[in-house]
């Protein structure tokens, strides 16, 4: 009797604890008290939305599918009225049944899983690409936040950019690689995440190569594999696991990635090591891995086969961390003259040689920036010989306060090494492609600029390419201000600043050369033909949106200045391999609607999602059809129902779809590849337009005919 009496007590005593800590202590004190939410859901949409309050108290959020865990991440899910709703992908689960779980759920909401809601679009996604501070021209993540550039890669006609993401939130977390690509450089179209965080940590920096030799064993067909290396940052994960490198590889050209069953591939050798760089060298038909250790500490490493790795020798490079950087370039342009660079995250660089085994300095450590707020830039393996060039893009550093996107890439730049009386030195210059999205035009030669006179006076826009020839004469100082941040250039000093950010730049026979980048978050200030690189991540002020030049105490002559508007690289975008310029999105009525998949998978279109549904009327079945930001949704409708979406036959069924292309003739050979027959022989002539056409045209499996048309 005692024995129960007593075991009673305590389940009053423990039950009254409870209460009095519900009552008193802060919602997160109790937090260890509340049980999971977990709810099963059937996948019918594409997207999962997740609303964000950036500051609300982090939970943890998993998707389960057929008892693996494919989601898992951290959010700052809000209860209430959200920042930004963000997304997940999950067109590849459309029809299963998925577990999706929280952590630590709010005491008082208890449906706040029910706030997660499916849907075909982007939730508060009308004004994408067309938010208040979203750059024009430079990258930048659907939603979340970016930092690091990784794996810049060239494959099969397109560039590559992975990058640091967090698809999550505003702020730095939950590293994924995110995953964008383009055809020049500049108009880019972003892929989703490609690798996530696992057991061995989350997906730090790294590189990626073409394995062109397969020397790794994962080519499957003929295409060559593309080979990602990444740090796992075992520290970012539960239970802690030290900081390993991990590889995952490419069999579709970079569709889908899968990673290596025998991961890591570079044990834990000291500290956070991280951020693998890998190189393929010639001489020594062996793959080079540069690797940042600890303080200013790198090593380098070599594999026969990307997955078993030899430490070879380290090298440091002081004041210096992170991200490195190893590749060779030609000096003043002389393929028989080639020094090798060794870069570090903070643009520190040594320039000397190397041999296959270790890097040899032959200069003090030498700064690629000069001031700004670049960080983390990479170089692009797989460039053709036939272009040869080093293509750089950094990752811009600039809060876009209030936007459900969060910092910048940097607009890639080509590097060279140039003699000058300084000894040899890296250049940076925007690359070529840039001249893709210019617009209007305004230009002056010989033009005199004296104290109190505005010669672009009322020029105004969002984003400008500016590039000027200025003899300094008896100017003091010579000002160039855009948007209302002023670029002061100081004759006397011998100095370019531009808000907080100050560097050197002497004139050259009493000239100095400027080209400046200017967009809504960023000024990138190239000074004497890429000697002074100054890239800046700033908010450009809203309503100051002109530009003006102007001398101060003496007069200023402008040899050449030429100013060209940069239009948005997201008002038209390209699909198939970038070649189309025309048609964003179309619906087809079809009779058979997975012949008529295959026949679109033929021409590069991904199917993304499928599903079926009866709205009263019968049977409708439906597939949504993607390529480079192109939709196509394919509809099989009741025998009864006729519909279309554009121009139709009388039974109902497409008559003919138009689309412009950029280059016929790569058009006209893709389509063959594919095992698709060309009505015409080759490309014909047409007088249409104001100088004519060309084009040519295949028919559908439903009969209709899809027209391929270049004007000229």
């Amino acid at each position: 009797m005692k024995k129960k009496l007593s075991e009673f007590l305590y389940c009053c005593f423990t039950v009254a604890m409870l209460l009095s800590l519900s009552s008193c202590a802060k919602r997160e004190d109790i937090s260890f008290l509340l049980p999971d939410l977990k709810r099963e859901i059937t996948i019918a949409h594409r997207y999962l939305n997740l609303p964000v309050k950036t500051g609300e108290r982090a939970r943890r959020v998993s998707l389960t599918a057929g008892g693996s865990k494919i989601h898992d991440f951290s959010i700052e899910l809000a209860e209430h009225e959200p920042d930004f709703w963000t997304f997940i992908d999950v067109s590849e689960l459309v029809g299963k049944t998925v577990l999706l779980e929280i952590d630590q759920p709010y005491e008082s909401d208890p449906a706040v899983l029910d706030r997660i809601t499916q849907d075909d679009r982007i939730r508060d996604s009308d004004d994408l690409y067309r938010e208040r501070y979203r750059p024009r021209f430079h990258f930048t993540s659907r939603r979340g936040w970016n930092n690091d550039p990784n794996g810049l890669v060239y494959h099969d006609g397109q560039y590559h950019l992975f990058y640091q993401h967090n698809p999550y939130g505003w702020n730095w977390g939950n590293m994924h690689w995110g995953h964008a690509v383009s055809t020049d450089l500049v108009h880019w179209r972003e892929l989703g995440e490609a690798i996530r965080p696992d057991k061995l940590g989350t997906i730090f920096s790294g590189s990626a190569v073409v394995d062109w030799g397969n020397t790794g064993g994962f080519q499957a067909g003929e295409a060559k594999s593309i080979v990602c290396f990444y740090t796992s940052a075992g520290g970012q994960v539960e239970p802690r696991v030290p900081f390993t490198q991990s590889l995952a590889f490419s069999t579709d050209n970079g569709k889908t990635f899968t990673k290596f069953g025998g991961n890591p591939v570079v044990n834990h050798i000291v500290d956070s090591n991280r951020d693998p760089k890998v190189i393929w060298h010639e001489p020594t038909k062996k793959w080079i891995m540069a690797l940042y250790l600890v303080n200013n500490d790198f090593s380098l490493l070599s594999s026969p086969d990307l997955k078993t790795w030899t430490r070879l020798s380290d090298l440091q490079i002081p004041g210096a961390s992170e991200c490195p950087d190893l590749f060779e370039l030609p000096v003043d342009g002389n393929p028989q003259k080639t020094k090798w660079v060794f870069w570090a995250a903070n643009g520190s660089y040594r320039i000397g040689s190397f041999d296959g085994r270790a890097f040899t300095a032959e200069s003090g450590v030498l700064k690629a920036y000069a001031g700004g707020t670049a960080y983390a830039a990479q170089t692009y393996s797989g460039i053709p010989k036939s272009d040869g060039r080093r293509i750089q893009i950094p990752w811009l550093q600039c809060a876009m306060t209030g936007m459900p996107f969060n910092q910048q890439m940097g607009f890639p730049v080509k590097l060279t090494l140039r003699t000058t009386k300084d000894g040899i030195r890296l250049h940076s210059a925007p690359v070529e492609e840039i001249s893709r999205i210019h617009g209007r035009e305004w230009s002056w030669k010989s033009q005199r600029v004296d104290p109190g006179h505005d010669l672009l006076e009322g020029i105004v826009g969002d984003s400008f390419d500016i590039l000027a020839e200025i003899a300094v004469g008896e100017a003091a100082e010579i000002e160039i201000a855009v948007r209302g941040i002023p670029v002061v250039y100081d004759v006397r000093k011998r100095l370019l600043t531009c808000g907080d950010h100050s560097a050197a730049l002497e004139p050259e026979h009493g000239r100095i050369r400027l080209r400046i980048l200017v967009d809504r978050a960023s000024i990138e200030i190239f000074g004497n033909d890429g000697r002074l690189y100054m890239p800046i991540g700033i908010l450009l002020p809203e309503k100051g949106r002109a530009l003006e030049l102007s001398a101060r105490n003496g007069s200023a002559l402008v040899e050449t200045l030429t100013i060209r508007e940069v239009k948005s690289i997201w008002e038209e975008p390209g699909f198939l391999e970038g070649n189309f310029t025309g048609l964003q999105h179309i619906g087809l009525p079809v009779s058979d609607i997975e012949r008529s998949v295959g026949f679109y998978q033929k021409l590069g279109f991904q199917k993304v999602m499928g599903r079926e549904f009866d709205d009263g009327g019968g049977l409708v079945k439906v597939a949504m059809m993607e390529r480079e930001g192109v939709v196509m949704e394919l509809y099989q409708l009741p025998p009864d129902q006729l519909s279309a979406d554009i121009r139709t036959r009388k039974d109902g069924h497409l008559d003919h779809i138009a689309f412009n292309v950029k280059d016929i003739d790569k058009a006209f050979e893709e389509v063959k590849s594919a095992g698709l027959i060309p009505l015409q022989n080759e490309p014909v002539k047409l007088d249409l337009w104001k100088k004519g056409c060309r084009y040519f045209s295949i028919r559908g499996p439903d009969g209709e005919k899809l027209e391929f048309n270049q004007i000229l």
